[in-house]
C-alpha cells in the first residue's frame, strides 16, 4: 500500500496552506503595527485638546486648577506651590504661558509628524528620563536611610550586605534598561548610566555619613553633564531628520498640489483613525467617571452617554473627532448590513462612500446649532438631537443598500435565505423609520428642522414599502408561466402612488415652513433651506410626476392607434418579442414599420421614447387619422405609417400640420438613430443611399430631441 496516497497533490496543497498562513500572519502583523502606531500618536491629540480647552484661561487660573485637581502637586518631590510662587514673584506668568503653549504645540507636532520609528525613539528617551528620576529617588532614599540608622560599616555577616546589595542591583538594572532603550554603543556612556550607585560604593568603603549627601549631589551634577553631552550629540541628527521631513512635505505638495498633498499626508499619518480612537478613549473615561465616581445607576444610561459625549466635545478638534467617529460607526453598520443582506461588495457604491454623509451631517448641524458655545446641559440635548439627523441619514443609506439587493433577487435565481433576509431587513428599516418619525416630536420642539427630519424618516418608510411592493410584483411576474399583462399597470400605479405621497409630504413641510416664517420664527438660514426645499423637493417632484403621467398618457394613446396582431399573423411570424424575449401571445400589436411586440412591453418602451425599439422609426400616428388594421397576408410598404408625422417632433401642437417628410429623410433619421443605439454599424455603410437625396429636405431628429419633446410641450 502506498504510504502517501495523495502524494501528487500534496505539494500543491502544502504550498496553498503555507501561502494562506503567510497571508494571515502578514495581515495580523500589519494590524498590530497599525494599532501600535495609533497608540503611539495618541498623546498628540490629548495635548492639542488640552491646548484648545485652556488657551483662553489666564495663567493664575490654570495654576490654581492644577493645584486643586492634581494629586501629586504638593508632594515632597514635586512642590508645585513653591514653583508657582517662584513664577509669580518674578512676573514670569506671561512668559511661562507662552513657553507652555509652544511646548505643547511642538511636542504634539513631533508626535504627529515624525515617522513611527522616530516616535518610538522619542518615547524611549522619555522613559529613560523617568528611569534617571527613579535612580535619583533610589539614591536619595539610600542616603537618608544610612543617615537615619547611623551604623558602623562592617560587612562581617552576609545579611549586612542585603541593604547595599539591593540598592546596587537596582541601580545596575536601571542602567541596563536605559542602555537598551537608548541603544548606546559607546562604553563611556554606558559607565555613566549607573552613576547614582556611587554613594553605595563610598559608604561601603567606610566614608562618613556627612559626605554621602555631597557624593549624591556630585552624581546629580555628573548625570546632568552627561545628559547635556548626549543632547548636543543628538542635535545634528534631529536637524537632519527635520530637514528630510520638510523636503518630504514640500515634495508632497509640489507633486499632488495643495489639496492632494494635504489628503496624502492626512492618510499617511492616519489622522482620522487617531482622532476617532482618541475620542473613544476620552468617552470611555468620562463614562467610567460618570458611572463609578458619581454613583449613577444603569437606568440613567442614556443621560450618562449624552453627558459623557458633551464632556468630550468642547473644542473644534474634539468635534471633528466626534464626526469622524460617527462616520466610522456608520460605515461599520453599513458593512454589517451588507454582510447580512449578502451579495457582491465591489459593485455597491454605498459601501465605498458609507459614513461620509453621516459625518458631514454631524459636523454641519453641530456648527449650525452652536454646540461648542452651549452650556453642558444644552450641549447634551443638542448632541442628542443631532444624532436623530444622523440616524435619518443612516436609514437613507440603508435604503440605497437594499435596492440593488432587491433587484438582484428578481434578476437572478438566488436561494430563499437571501429573499428572507432582504424582506426582514426591509420590514426592520420601514418600522424603525416610522418609529423614529413618531418619537422625534417627543424629544425635539416642532420647528422647521424637526419637520424636515420627520419628513425624511417618512420618505424612507414610504420608499421602503414601495420597493417591497415592486419586488413582490416582479417576483410574481417572474414565477408565472404565462405573461402577466397587467404587471406594468400595477408597477405604474405603485410608482405613481409613491411619487404622490412624496409630493404630499414635501408640500406639508413647505406649508409648515411658510407658517413658521409668517409667525416670525425664522432666520436667513432657515429661509434659505425653505427656498431650496421648495425648488428641489416640491417643484422637481411635481415636474417629475407630471412628466410621468404625461408620458404614460402618450404611450396609451400611441398603443390605442396601433393595430393588434391576429393569431394567424403571430403564427406566420413565429418570432419572440424583441423587448422581453418571450413568446408572442394574443396581446400583441404591430408598429407602422411592421414589427410586432407585446402590448405591455411596447407600452413601457413608448413611455420613454416614441420610436420603434428595433429600427427607431416613428411609432405614433396622428390623432385625427385612424390607423387601418394590417392584414396578415399582405405586406405593408416600409415606413408607410410615417408619412403623417407632423412637424416639430412627436407631440405636435394643435392646428399645426406639416407636409410629410420624404422617404430618404425618414430613412436617414432611422439609420442615425439606429447608429446611436448600435455603435458597431459602420459609418460609410449607408453613404450611397443618401447621395441622391436633396440635402435641403433632410431634417434629422436625434433621439435626444425625441426623448425631450414631452418637456417642450409641458413648458
Amino acid at each position: 500500500m502506498d504510504r502517501y496516497p495523495f502524494s501528487a497533490d500534496e505539494p500543491a496543497m502544502q504550498f496553498q496552506f503555507r501561502s494562506m498562513n503567510r497571508n494571515e500572519n502578514r495581515g495580523t502583523t500589519l494590524f498590530l503595527a497599525y494599532a501600535v502606531e495609533v497608540l503611539l500618536r495618541l498623546p498628540a491629540f490629548i495635548l492639542v485638546e488640552l491646548f484648545f480647552r485652556y488657551k483662553n484661561m489666564k495663567f493664575e487660573e490654570l495654576t490654581e486648577t492644577m493645584i486643586n485637581q492634581t494629586s501629586f502637586a504638593n508632594t515632597s518631590y514635586v512642590d508645585m506651590a513653591a514653583i508657582l510662587d517662584f513664577i509669580h514673584r518674578r512676573n514670569y506668568d506671561h512668559s511661562a504661558s507662552l513657553i507652555l503653549s509652544n511646548s505643547v504645540l511642538v511636542l504634539s507636532g513631533l508626535l504627529l509628524m515624525l515617522p513611527t520609528h522616530r516616535v518610538m525613539r522619542l518615547y524611549a528617551h522619555f522613559i529613560s528620563l523617568c528611569l534617571f528620576a527613579f535612580s535619583w529617588y533610589m539614591s536619595i532614599s539610600y542616603v537618608r536611610l544610612e543617615q537615619s540608622l547611623n551604623e558602623v560599616v562592617q560587612f562581617d555577616e552576609l545579611k549586612k550586605l542585603e541593604r547595599p546589595g539591593f540598592h546596587f542591583l537596582a541601580q545596575i538594572l536601571l542602567g541596563v534598561m536605559q542602555s537598551f532603550l537608548l541603544r548606546i554603543e559607546q562604553e563611556s556612556y554606558r559607565f555613566a548610566l549607573p552613576a547614582f550607585a556611587l554613594p553605595i560604593f563610598v559608604r561601603m568603603f567606610g566614608a562618613e555619613l556627612k559626605h554621602l549627601m555631597t557624593v549624591h549631589n556630585g552624581c546629580c551634577g555628573f548625570v546632568m553633564v552627561c545628559i547635556c553631552m548626549y543632547v548636543l550629540n543628538c542635535v545634528p541628527h534631529m536637524c537632519q531628520a527635520m530637514r528630510i521631513l520638510m523636503l518630504q512635505l514640500r515634495a508632497a505638495f509640489t507633486i499632488r498640489g495643495v489639496v492632494g498633498g494635504f489628503l496624502s499626508i492626512w492618510r499617511r499619518l492616519k489622522v482620522s483613525q487617531l482622532l476617532s480612537f482618541a475620542w473613544l478613549v476620552m468617552f470611555l473615561c468620562e463614562a467610567y467617571v460618570e458611572m463609578h465616581t458619581k454613583k449613577r445607576d444603569w437606568i440613567e444610561l442614556g443621560q450618562i452617554i449624552l453627558s459623557s459625549m458633551a464632556n468630550c466635545t468642547k473644542t473644534p478638534v474634539s468635534l471633528l473627532a466626534l464626526s469622524l467617529t460617527v462616520s466610522y460607526i456608520s460605515k461599520w453598520i453599513t458593512n454589517l448590513a451588507q454582510l447580512f443582506l449578502g451579495g457582491p461588495r465591489e459593485h455597491v457604491h454605498v459601501i465605498e462612500y458609507a459614513g461620509y454623509t453621516e459625518g458631514i451631517v454631524m459636523i454641519v448641524m453641530s456648527w449650525y446649532s452652536g454646540v461648542l458655545d452651549a452650556e453642558m446641559g444644552r450641549r447634551s440635548l443638542l448632541i442628542g438631537i443631532i444624532h436623530f439627523n444622523v440616524l435619518s441619514a443612516l436609514q437613507s443609506s440603508m435604503l440605497e443598500l437594499l435596492e440593488p439587493n432587491f433587484l438582484a433577487l428578481v434578476s437572478f435565481p438566488l436561494p430563499r435565505t437571501r429573499h428572507v433576509r432582504c424582506l426582514s431587513f426591509a420590514i426592520f428599516l420601514a418600522s424603525s423609520s416610522a418609529f423614529l418619525a413618531y418619537a422625534i416630536p417627543f424629544f425635539i420642539q416642532l420647528e422647521l428642522w424637526c419637520a424636515i427630519l420627520i419628513a425624511n424618516c417618512l420618505l424612507t418608510t414610504v420608499r421602503t414599502v414601495s420597493l417591497t411592493l415592486r419586488y413582490t410584483v416582479s417576483t410574481i411576474e417572474s414565477r408565472r408561466v404565462e405573461p402577466w399583462n397587467n404587471a406594468d399597470s400595477v408597477m405604474y400605479g405603485i410608482g405613481l402612488s409613491t411619487n404622490g405621497v412624496e409630493l404630499l409630504i414635501a408640500l406639508i413641510v413647505l406649508v409648515f415652513g411658510l407658517h413658521e416664517t409668517f409667525v416670525g420664527r425664522w432666520n436667513w438660514v432657515s429661509l434659505a433651506v425653505l427656498f431650496g426645499h421648495a425648488i428641489v423637493n416640491v417643484y422637481k417632484r411635481l415636474h417629475r410626476l407630471i412628466a410621468t403621467v404625461y408620458s404614460r398618457k402618450v404611450a396609451l394613446q400611441s398603443i390605442s392607434h396601433l393595430p393588434k396582431a391576429t393569431a394567424s399573423h403571430i403564427s406566420a411570424k413565429n418570432d419572440v418579442c424583441a423587448i422581453c424575449f418571450s413568446e408572442m401571445s394574443d396581446e400583441a400589436v404591430i408598429t407602422p414599420c411592421k414589427h410586432i411586440f407585446h402590448t405591455a412591453c411596447l407600452r413601457k418602451w413608448l413611455a420613454v421614447k416614441q420610436v420603434c425599439p428595433l429600427c427607431y422609426s416613428q411609432v405614433r400616428s396622428p390623432m385625427n387619422q385612424p390607423v387601418e388594421a394590417a392584414s396578415s397576408s399582405s405586406e405593408m410598404p416600409p415606413n408607410s405609417g410615417l408619412n403623417q408625422m407632423p412637424e416639430g417632433g412627436l407631440h405636435h401642437r394643435r392646428g399645426s400640420v406639416a407636409p410629410p417628410d420624404p422617404p430618404s429623410a425618414r430613412q436617414h433619421h432611422s439609420i442615425d438613430s439606429a447608429r446611436d443605439m448600435w455603435p458597431l454599424v459602420p459609418d460609410g455603410l449607408y453613404d450611397g443611399s443618401d447621395s441622391d437625396s436633396n440635402s435641403e429636405s433632410i431634417d434629422p431628429r436625434s433621439e435626444y430631441s425625441v426623448a425631450n419633446s414631452e418637456f417642450t410641450d409641458l413648458e
